[in-house]
């Protein structure tokens, strides 16, 4: 009489076939893991820069406003509004709240501005802002008209 032995286990062929199916699988989920996480940290980044931009502008804005013609001083890179100071050093942005004393400075946005000009219009009793903030790959421009008290 001949015995009839059950087959246990997989074949090589089997698992071979597993380990490809497998391996695809892997490969599909690792590449879908670095196009997500690039893609939230380029997010981040560019939320990043618009919180700077809108931080800046709001510090500028509080310092103008309430200043008038002989208040304000702007040109180049460099705001002064009474005894406040804003000015650019290198790609970065600087506040001095007090010029009469030293040390008190601080680096509002870091290593991101790559343009700043501050132009005083008295006619109009303004001062236009032109700031350019960049983090590669991402950059905002920024263009306002703030109007002082006269």
């Amino acid at each position: 009489m001949i015995k009839i032995r059950k087959k246990r286990g997989f074949t090589i062929v089997e698992l071979m076939v597993g380990i490809v199916v497998s391996s695809i699988l892997a490969l599909t989920a690792g590449t879908m893991l670095v196009f997500i996480s690039l893609s939230w940290r380029r997010g981040t980044d560019s939320t990043e820069l618009q919180r700077d931009a809108t931080f800046a502008m709001d510090m500028f804005s509080r310092a103008i406003r309430p200043g008038h013609t002989s208040y304000i001083q702007a040109s180049g890179s460099t705001l002064i509004a009474g005894a406040k100071s804003f000015y650019l050093s290198g790609t970065s942005l600087w506040y001095d709240p007090d010029m009469g004393t030293t040390g008190d400075e601080v680096e509002i946005i870091k290593d991101k501005v790559s343009s700043l000009t501050f132009t005083k219009d008295p006619t109009a009793h303004s001062v236009d802002i032109n700031m350019v903030l960049q983090d590669s790959p991402d950059s905002i421009t920024l263009n306002a008209e703030i109007t002082y008290r006269i």
